[in-house]
């Protein structure tokens, strides 16, 4: 329920009509096993009532690959794509988190429960070397290895608030720029996951901006762990699931076998229509850099329909809805009735193996696939049937085309279509 941002929820309610998609299946996947529940995001695909999961449960396969990681790690298709296409040594490239913390932290339960997190998560100890011909090369150390600075204290008592913002930013910069590939740690979107390293201000009493904590390249938000080691509590992160090792030695496996060889003609069709430009009124640069972006709010009248009514209306999820309405609005710009969508996954695709589950396990699985929206004109109900239909016809959601997609560097080349 609290996920979903309802009060109530009966058994028979559907949870994508009640606007749960793929990552909020993820999460009740997580916390499902958290209560003991055997459960996988299939599952829930299949089964998205909870009369109809209570029925289900307990028919998963074994999880595979879920022991602690050392050794060598084939690359994923998102960390070729970062890596392959860097002319040199990749600086930082990361995901952050700051936190607003509600009383006074205590820096060795925050060391512990890092330590915790960094021992767990195999990924957040991944390293990457470049080899003489120009590949890659990850490899996961033991969790018994030597542990990286994973925390920093700024005392920032006695400063006023200028002060305190700019050794905030400086305290930032120096989390940010500390990122090795080669040593670590490591962010997750740079090319593996890792929470990396936290700056976290301790200051004798609370400056002008509060107590803050900086998790650069968060993978994720370690209260539990911190609560449990300040309490002093056994510091027990849930049962760990199928490992990045594990799943890109499956994906490997099952390309090298020809498993997706099925799919290439639908994306053979899908191709052509990438290749088309979109219109321009004049000549310029083309990057990352120089995208620009425009935020509309929706009241909550009308964020409530698109969520919860709209889906249970015409049986459709709420991507469904906006991909409609973002197909009509560029084939009315293009003159094009087909136009062609970047479409982004969480590529934690369990429906390629059994016994795979990756609901917990920190990783870089973020994938990109074409589609090319038929939009129909006229009527706006056939027009999201259509999208609908052809969304579903997608193989495999788009997890065999090798293109995975993540926050770019400045200098990335922006498609002109996407």
């Amino acid at each position: 329920m609290h996920l979903l941002g309802l009060d109530r929820v009966g058994v028979e309610d559907n949870f994508f009509m009640l606007g749960g998609d793929s990552i909020l299946s993820i999460q009740v996947v997580s916390r499902a096993r958290r209560a003991g529940l055997t459960l996988t995001p299939r599952d829930l695909f299949r089964h998205p009532t909870i009369a109809a999961l209570a029925a289900a449960t307990g028919s998963a396969a074994p999880l595979s690959g879920t022991g602690p990681v050392a050794g060598d790690v084939a690359l994923t298709p998102i960390q070729h794509w970062f890596l392959d296409a860097r002319p040199q040594q990749p600086g930082y490239f990361n995901q952050s988190l700051v936190i607003e913390l509600a009383e006074e932290p205590e820096p060795r339960a925050l060391h512990q429960a890092l330590h915790t997190l960094w021992t767990h998560h195999d990924a957040l100890r991944s390293r990457f070397t470049e080899r003489a011909d120009g590949t890659w090369h990850q490899h996961c150390p033991a969790p018994e290895a030597d542990a990286p600075q994973l925390l920093r204290v700024h005392d920032l008592a006695g400063k006023d608030e200028e002060e305190c913002a700019a050794a905030v930013e400086a305290a930032m910069a120096e989390a940010h720029a500390g990122f090795r590939l080669d040593t670590g740690p490591c962010s997750p979107p740079a090319c593996s996951p890792a929470p990396g390293r936290a700056a976290a201000a301790v200051p004798d009493r609370p400056p002008p901006g509060g107590r803050r904590c900086l998790l650069a390249g968060a993978a994720g938000r370690p209260e539990s762990t911190y609560r449990q080691a300040r309490n002093g509590d056994p510091v027990t992160p849930p049962a760990r699931t199928t490992s990045v090792q594990e799943w890109s030695r499956l994906l490997h496996e099952h390309t090298e076998a020809g498993g997706f060889d099925g799919e290439r003609a639908h994306w053979s069709a899908v191709a052509p229509h990438c290749a088309a430009p979109l219109p321009v009124d004049a000549d310029g640069t083309n990057t990352i850099a120089d995208l620009r972006s425009v935020t509309v709010r929706l009241d909550r009248g009308r964020t409530g329909d698109l969520l919860q009514k709209v889906p249970g209306v015409y049986r459709t999820q709420i991507n469904d809805v906006l991909l409609t309405a973002l197909g009509r609005v560029l084939a009315d710009w293009t003159g094009e009735r087909t136009v062609a969508v970047g479409l982004e996954g969480h590529g934690r695709e369990d429906h390629l193996f059994e016994g795979v589950d990756l609901s917990r396990t920190v990783g870089w699985f973020t994938t990109l696939f074409p589609v090319a929206l038929d939009v129909p004109g006229g009527d706006w109900a056939a027009a999201l049937k259509s999208v609908k239909e052809q969304l579903r016809a997608v193989p495999g959601r788009g997890s065999a085309t090798g293109r995975c997609t993540s926050p770019k560097p400045p200098n990335s080349p922006a498609p002109r279509s996407r």
